[in-house]
């Protein structure tokens, strides 16, 4: 099987008589950026031709399908200005992508943009949903809307964890919440309600777009001893020392649809603590309780005090990795994938 990626247009439809899909992904990610990404390019390179998704690919470059994560990324700037003309590069993409009778599939990482929208976004995605040819659901807590649409999971990251760090004991009490440092992940209630009597250390890392944001966590934070926050990008290394070297991963965000990182503290062999919602009730039926506890409502002092008990009174349970369905095998989704393609690309 070939599995490359290249910038070159593939004019050969088939390979040993076999039919040859070509997939353009986006967004462009290098794999220190975005592990999913990463993991999603290289296995479905081993089932098709990979195109990376750059904004040069996507006009000039002729491919099957157009995998795209995050479809507000398409249009959104740092400014409108940024955004006029991301709308007028996406423009030749759609009436190129019409004339090659190109399918457009997303990748539904979530439901909502967690961001708040302007209005020429929440019309590009309005109209953006209308055309695409299909969607990729991370978890199947909803009915598909159309037959068009598929549940393909949300792969695990063990292949990038090295055992000798997984396996090793954590140093100390340490809770860590990491990933891009972003409203939505209610980290001002996180810090605010974790008081002293817990017995444990919290540690939030992370980028952040809005240094705002990030200082009015630092100042919630000024003063705390049991509280550190790092601001910063951590390469894949470094983030899995950090994590490996913590007891225990909580996010505080509500309404969680899909999370990677909740997926990377598990592949690092961590119990993680999050707030209850149809895909995490349902992942935790996946690996067990005894990985992933789960609290209704807003996250307390009393509520995160109870899962560190309740972990440390089953820590003989996880001396093994969690057991990830099959379906999150990056080898069963590329081949889904594919699967998928060749079915749209003969509607």
């Amino acid at each position: 099987m070939l599995t490359i990626f290249s910038d070159r247009i593939f004019l050969s439809r088939a390979i040993g008589g076999k039919l040859l899909i070509r997939v353009c992904v986006y967004p462009r990610t290098p794999k220190n950026d975005n592990p999913f990404l990463y993991l999603l390019k290289s296995n479905l390179a081993r089932e098709m031709l990979v195109i990376d998704g750059k904004w040069r690919n996507l006009i000039t470059k002729r491919y099957d399908v157009l995998l795209v994560n995050w479809p507000e990324s398409l249009i959104r700037g740092k400014n409108i200005f940024i955004s006029l003309i991301k709308l007028f590069a996406i423009s030749a993409v759609l009436v190129k992508s019409k004339a090659t009778k190109t399918k457009i599939v997303n990748v539904i990482h979530n439901i909502e943009p967690h961001e708040k929208s302007n209005f020429l976004e929440r019309c590009f995605l309005k109209f953006w949903n209308k055309i695409s040819d299909g969607n990729v659901y991370l978890h199947p807590d909803r009915e598909l809307n159309s037959i068009r649409d598929r549940v393909i999971y949300h792969g695990s990251y063990l292949p990038l964890i090295p055992t000798e760090k997984s396996e090793g004991l954590p140093k100390g009490n340490q809770l860590i919440s990491f990933g891009h440092i972003r409203r939505y992940k209610n980290l001002e209630m996180l810090v605010t309600n974790f008081e002293e009597s817990i017995d444990g250390n919290l540690l939030i890392v992370g980028a952040t777009d809005s240094q705002e944001y990030l200082d009015s966590i630092l100042k919630l934070a000024n003063g705390r001893s049991n509280v550190t926050i790092k601001g910063v990008r951590l390469s894949d290394s470094e983030l899995i020392d950090e994590i490996c070297s913590s007891q225990i991963a909580i996010f505080a965000h509500q309404s969680i649809y899909n999370s990677g990182a909740i997926l990377f503290a598990l592949s690092c062999r961590r119990p993680v603590i999050a707030t209850r919602s149809n895909s995490m009730q349902q992942l935790q039926t996946e690996i067990g309780k005894e990985w992933l506890y789960l609290i209704e409502g807003d996250i307390t002092s009393e509520k995160v005090s109870a899962a560190i008990a309740f972990f440390n009174a089953t820590k003989y349970q996880r001396k093994a990795a969690p057991k990830f369905m099959k379906e999150r095998d990056w080898g069963v989704i590329s081949k889904a994938y594919l699967t998928y393609f060749v079915e749209l690309t003969k509607i």
